[in-house]
């Protein structure tokens, strides 16, 4: 995985997201990550539209993660990804939670 990824439109980016060669919650993160991003990114676009809300990057980025980590309950029923990690693993070691190895 490396250079730019450049997509341009939805369908591409999902069709060709780069896999992750990794396990446990760094794959799933990955695996969903382009998923949350669109629904944020939708989200807040909606409330700056509709409610007059102002953009916040940092806020964006939070409200990512943590909506990663509440779909987890969704997606991963099978496998408990988060044993041994709690919300603020992946609100504050990001780097090294989602890591290509």
């Amino acid at each position: 995985m490396g250079g730019v990824m450049n997509f341009s439109n939805p369908k591409i980016l999902l069709s060709e997201w780069p896999k992750l060669n990794n396990r446990g919650m760094a794959e799933a993160c990955w695996a969903i990550l382009p998923y949350t991003i669109m629904w944020v990114v939708w989200s807040v676009r909606n409330e700056i539209i509709f409610a007059g809300a102002v953009l916040d990057t940092g806020q964006l980025l939070q409200r990512v993660k943590r909506t990663l980590w509440a779909w987890h309950d969704v997606v991963c029923k099978a496998v408990d990804v988060k044993k041994g990690f709690t919300v603020s693993d992946l609100l504050l070691r990001w780097e090294s939670i989602v890591v290509d190895s």
